[in-house]
């Protein structure tokens, strides 16, 4: 393997980064977590729990959402506990209304132009 270019550059940290404590979870462990059929969801369970317990945040970031809505609204992936939009939406919300789960933040208005084109979507 050969060493990067020398003209490349390393990124700069803006003056608005900061590091945030907590854990990101894969959208597979959130899946786990959202379905007691899941294969996983007691390995995700004490995963939560272990969390919870040491006072650790779980980050969801805007792919980790969209994995969620997606993969629980998908009849292939869930099978007989598929959801519909409203009720995938509805549920990452549940998550996001638990004083140990956090967003990354984005943008201002990212969430509700997300939801709007979801909706849309889903009266198609």
């Amino acid at each position: 393997m050969t060493e990067p270019s020398s003209s490349w550059r390393v990124a700069e940290a803006s003056a608005n980064w900061r590091v945030a404590r907590g854990d990101l979870p894969d959208v597979n462990v959130w899946v786990a977590l959202c379905s007691a059929a899941h294969p996983f969801h007691a390995s995700a369970l004490q995963y939560w729990q272990s969390s919870c317990q040491s006072g650790t945040t779980l980050w969801f970031c805007r792919a980790t959402m969209m994995g969620l809505v997606r993969l629980l609204s998908q009849p292939r992936v869930m099978g007989s506990n598929v959801l519909d939009l409203a009720q995938a939406i509805a549920l990452y919300r549940q998550w996001l209304a638990t004083p140990a789960v956090e967003l990354w933040i984005e943008a201002p208005g990212v969430d509700e132009a997300l939801e709007q084109i979801m909706a849309r979507r889903a009266q198609a």
